[in-house]
């Protein structure tokens, strides 16, 4: 913003050339911010796919692997020792199995579950085997009914909320001092238009141009580094039972 203030205030005193170079500073650093941006979405898209759970679903007698999105009441969902299970679901069969609930209930310990028993989307079998059928997805499971209550609308993220307060300060103390640098300028009887172009630079300068393409990039480089190891926000640790 104090950039774009600096355009108009060379627009307004005639200094074009001025004008068109700090035009093309800020046309050239979006450009690049947003160029990043898109890259760095990509990469978390390309995270949060590999962190996606995937089901095994018996459809029409054939066993497939699916993306747990695609997964609907009914579906006959085959559990095993790893699987975070897609859906919620009734037990139909049970073998020594043991699920992982503490995402939903916050219990330590994992849940023994019976064939008469009920699963749920987001917990994780850490022994055993089970074979269930689906009954709720998506928003309609109660990981999606929990999701809902906790969705308070899309908030600063730390780190953007860490660069927003030196830039608000940074802008505020270069505004105060191109002011003052004006003001003195005026008082030793120099012309308004020959204390413009001084001020305008000092405004200039004072910006870090390239910092927001530079924290772009950075996340964005590594975003791509962890995609490209297959590595997880949140890695699965197996069950293991406790020493006696």
């Amino acid at each position: 913003m104090v950039l774009l203030g600096a355009v108009l205030l060379t627009v307004a005193i005639g200094d074009h050339p001025d004008a068109v170079v700090i035009g093309l500073v800020v046309v050239f650093t979006t450009a690049v911010g947003v160029a990043q941006e898109v890259r760095a979405d990509r990469a978390v898209a390309a995270l949060s796919a590999l962190s996606a759970p995937h089901a095994r679903v018996l459809r029409g007698g054939t066993l497939r692997e699916l993306p747990a999105g695609p997964v609907v009441p009914g579906d006959a969902l085959l559990l095993g020792e790893g699987d975070i299970v897609a859906a919620d679901a009734d037990l139909t069969e049970a073998s020594a199995l043991l699920v992982d609930e503490s995402m939903l209930t916050g219990e330590s310990e994992p849940v023994d579950k019976t064939a008469d028993g009920r699963v749920r989307a987001g917990t994780v079998v850490v022994r055993g085997r089970g074979a269930a059928t689906a009954t709720a997805t998506g928003a309609a499971s109660a990981l999606g009914r929990i999701a809902a209550l906790l969705d308070t609308g899309r908030d600063l993220t730390p780190l953007q909320r860490r660069l927003a307060s030196p830039g608000r300060i940074l802008a505020v103390v270069t505004i105060a001092l191109c002011v003052l640098f004006f003001a003195l300028g005026l008082v030793r009887g120099l012309p308004p238009s020959t204390m413009a172009v001084p001020a305008v630079s000092l405004a200039v300068a004072a910006v870090p141009e390239s910092l927001p393409a530079v924290v772009t990039l950075a996340l964005a480089l590594g975003a791509r580094r962890m995609a490209a190891r297959n590595a997880l926000v949140r890695p699965y640790r197996p069950w293991r039972p406790s020493a006696p």
